[in-house]
């Protein structure tokens, strides 16, 4: 008496009606083969003794039904058809199910449609069962209710997907499980107006390969999304070295930069910096002079420390021109002048030694003194 039937991927064909003739069956695994036939047209009491059925890649479909079938598959608890072409809607199948008390359905890629709800007296064992509904990779309009303690996976699904925000809430205060990474969300303003107070993001952003972007994942896991699928512009920002809003991003411009998420706009560099488009730091702006540094909150370009600025655009020594050096913007031409040194005029460039520095006092000459080292009366 054959309880285990197990001839996945192998080259057997026939219909599905064969395991009528085997009642002490408890698991069958017929994945990957080419058998074929209509699982609703087994008969009334048959296979009383089966628990699991692996359907997945085969021929088998499974009809709408105008009325549920009472005694389908009794003991029935996993079922496969994933990759199996059924073509029906997502109600069709549960509906054709609804009197077993299954715990798992796995129905990825069978060109499922419609709409995931659960109502009806006539599918109450299935409701109070049901703990895992595997219904991804397939072409669904809508989640609208689940179940309780469901684990529901969507993800995949071949066109952008609504959700009813009362689920999204359920979901986020529950321990209600949706899956629904690589799945677009189709009410994605609905679900920012209701819902963003209860979901919870972390903390880090997690950049992504390509867009220029990052994004926050969120902090229940009985929730999984893709974020730049889900709500991107509450979950996601453009990094630095890109500006824009949620994952519309674009680099940025030559001679400009942005060191920070979530900008708008990129910062230029300083007058005559340049640098190349997508920079990510100030520092990737190179100047004419110096090196790119902030004074006053204001990016610049900068003469190093010691360093004054000429007006030929020139870092020069302060040591060897005899300066007083106190702040990156001094200049050759104003900067304080060690003791016993003095300019003709203010502003200059042209700084003289003092003959006697009794005779300089402050970069001038004492009173009674003139000239340029001071020494005429």
């Amino acid at each position: 008496e054959l309880r285990d039937l197990s001839l996945a991927r192998s080259r057997v064909h026939g219909n599905i009606n064969v395991i009528i003739s085997m009642p002490e069956l408890v698991k069958a695994d017929l994945s990957g083969t080419a058998v074929s036939g209509d699982l609703v047209a087994l008969e009334y009491g048959c296979c009383t003794k089966l628990r699991e059925l692996h359907l997945g890649d085969t021929q088998v479909r499974i009809s709408p039904v105008a009325r549920v079938q009472r005694g389908l598959l009794p003991a029935l608890r996993s079922f496969n058809v994933s990759g199996s072409k059924l073509n029906v809607s997502v109600n069709n199948l549960l509906e054709s199910l609804a009197t077993t008390r299954m715990t798992s359905i796995f129905a990825a890629g069978c060109g499922l449609t419609g709409n995931v709800h659960f109502e009806g007296p006539s599918s109450k064992p299935l409701l109070s069962a049901l703990q895992l509904l595997d219904v991804s990779a397939n072409r669904l309009d809508a989640v609208l209710t689940s179940l309780a303690n469901l684990r529901l996976d969507v993800s995949r699904n071949e066109i952008p997907l609504r959700v009813s925000p009362d689920f999204i809430k359920a979901v986020a205060k529950s321990g209600k499980e949706l899956w629904m990474a690589d799945t677009e969300l189709a009410n994605q303003e609905e679900i920012m107006a209701n819902c963003s107070n209860e979901l919870q993001l972390e903390q880090m952003w997690t950049a992504r390969d390509s867009g220029g972007y990052s994004c926050h994942d969120l902090a229940r896991r009985n929730l999984q999304v893709t974020p730049e699928l889900f709500l991107p512009q509450l979950m996601c920002a453009c990094g630095p070295g890109h500006f824009g809003i949620g994952t519309n991003c674009s680099a940025c411009p030559e001679d400009t930069f942005n060191d920070q998420m979530d900008q708008s706009e990129c910062q230029a560099c300083p007058q005559g910096g340049k640098a190349p488009a997508g920079s990510q730091a100030l520092a990737a702006c190179k100047c004419p002079y110096g090196s790119p540094g902030t004074f006053e909150n204001k990016a610049m370009c900068l003469c190093d420390r010691n360093e004054a600025l000429t007006d030929a655009q020139k870092c020069v020594s302060c040591v060897e021109n005899h300066l007083q050096c106190n702040s990156p913007m001094d200049r050759l031409a104003t900067a304080p002048l060690k003791d016993g040194y003095i300019r003709l005029k203010e502003p200059s460039e042209e700084i003289f030694e003092c003959l006697d520095p009794q005779h300089c006092s402050k970069s001038n000459c004492t009173p009674g003194r003139a000239g340029p080292p001071c020494a005429s009366c």
